[in-house]
């Protein structure tokens, strides 16, 4: 028994002197748990790990213990960790950095939390059963570290952040928190149970507050990012659209040249192959026209492409109504949603389903743009968006993002609909409603 006691208490001791590198350690890796691994990576986590504790120890035995040195140690090894997530993760050093504030953070929070406890309970409970309530209250403030800023950081979602941003934020975190805790704890009568509550509410504070604006930023550049790449999705379909608008004016042409030389083959041909010919130009014979030409280009190249997938293609256009549109933008969200409905219905065997109907009509002040078909399968939803059904999630889903993008700018309004498997996209814009 005297022999479990002290293995308990070398243990306990243990954890008291270099808890914080396997705190510092648990907390990284929630924020990079997604992240791709470099090779031999159990070999490399390993490796950090131990040098981290490694230094630990040098410090404890070798350098005396003040608040400067305690700064220092803490800073240091917080610089150590975010070359261990450079070392083990397919990542940069900025991502590293940013990951790396928000463990920090977390570990910090969770310390002070469980330190306040610890010292307010301490004539009610002895040490190991402090130890294990410190434990306990660490595991779920990670975990909701965790769900609430940690599982948004996704591999091919990281952050587009400028380097000064990552820079002050990490500088901010250590001036209000390492610094000024270390600074404060030397100056303060931990007894005063006061000063320490405040002392440590400050503390807590700066931690969230971090934790926050990292969220901010996360977001803010996750946008920007969105944004840069839908602008270049619209530049490339306005250089389509002109493309396109190229093609279908030379096919029109030489459908009228082949159908004025099939007029003049009247006496030399049978009347039902005359009518076989004058069926398969009809299909290349683009006569639908809506009173926009975007309009008509969009839907003459989509209409072809439905031909040749088997897919009926239905559409009632009022495109007078779209004139307050630039024509890459009507090329950008007809084009993208009917892809959609192109996707969605060549999963489907049966031909009676294989139709997308489209209509766009102007009604009391209003446009209204419609696109249906039918669908197989289940389709989720993620912020009032559908999800993208392709593997590659990181380079798709920008259509609907797209449309969404022209809609609001317009101050209009999107709905999806599914019922009975047929989805719906209604789009309502105000027609004088300036921008």
């Amino acid at each position: 028994m005297a022999w479990t006691g002290e293995f308990y208490m070398s243990i306990y001791d243990f954890f008291l002197r270099h808890g914080f590198v396997l705190e510092l350690v648990a907390a990284t890796s929630l924020f990079v748990l997604s992240f791709e691994r470099r090779k031999l990576f159990l070999v490399r986590v390993t490796l950090v790990v131990v040098l981290m504790l490694l230094f630990s120890l040098f410090w404890f035995y070798i350098i005396p213990l003040n608040y400067l040195t305690q700064i220092l140690k803490h800073s240091l090894l917080f610089l150590v960790s975010v070359f261990g997530i450079i070392f083990c993760f397919q990542t940069n050093f900025w991502t590293a950095l940013f990951c790396g504030i928000g463990a920090f953070a977390t570990q910090h929070f969770a310390f002070k939390i469980g330190y306040l406890l610890q010292t307010v309970l301490k004539d009610y409970m002895d040490k190991y059963l402090s130890g294990a309530l410190y434990i306990v209250l660490s595991v779920v403030i990670y975990l909701l570290s965790y769900l609430i800023f940690a599982r948004r950081i996704k591999r091919g979602e990281v952050p587009y952040l400028e380097n000064k941003q990552v820079i002050l934020l990490a500088i901010g975190l250590f001036l209000f928190t390492v610094t000024f805790q270390n600074i404060f704890e030397s100056l303060i009568d931990a007894s005063n149970l006061a000063l320490l509550l405040a002392t440590t509410s400050y503390d807590l504070i700066c931690c969230v507050l971090t934790l926050c604006i990292q969220y901010g930023m996360f977001q803010s550049g996750k946008l920007k990012a969105t944004n840069e790449v839908m602008e270049h999705i619209l530049h490339i379909q306005k250089e389509q659209l002109e493309n396109s608008k190229n093609n279908i004016e030379i096919i029109n042409i030489k459908c009228h040249d082949l159908k004025y030389q099939i007029s003049s083959l009247e006496d030399r041909i049978s009347k039902e192959e005359l009518e076989q010919l004058n069926k398969a130009i009809s299909i290349y014979d683009m006569s639908l026209k809506t009173g926009n030409e975007a309009l008509d280009v969009i839907l003459a190249e989509k209409s072809l492409l439905c031909e040749k997938n088997n897919i009926k293609f239905n559409c009632m256009a009022n495109g007078n109504c779209l004139s307050f549109m630039s024509a890459s933008e009507i090329y950008s969200l007809f084009g993208n949603a009917i892809d959609n409905a192109i996707t969605a219905l060549l999963k489907i065997d049966m031909p009676e389903r294989r139709i997308v109907s489209i209509s766009v009509k102007e009604s009391l002040g209003m446009v209204s743009i419609s696109f249906e078909n039918y669908f197989t399968g289940s389709l989720q939803f993620e912020n009032d968006l559908p999800m993208t059904t392709k593997k590659d999630r990181a380079y798709h889903g920008f259509g609907i993002r797209s449309i969404k993008l022209l809609v609001e700018k317009y101050k209009g309004y999107m709905t999806f609909k599914t019922d009975h498997e047929k989805f719906n996209l209604s789009i309502l814009i105000p027609i004088d409603n300036p921008i």
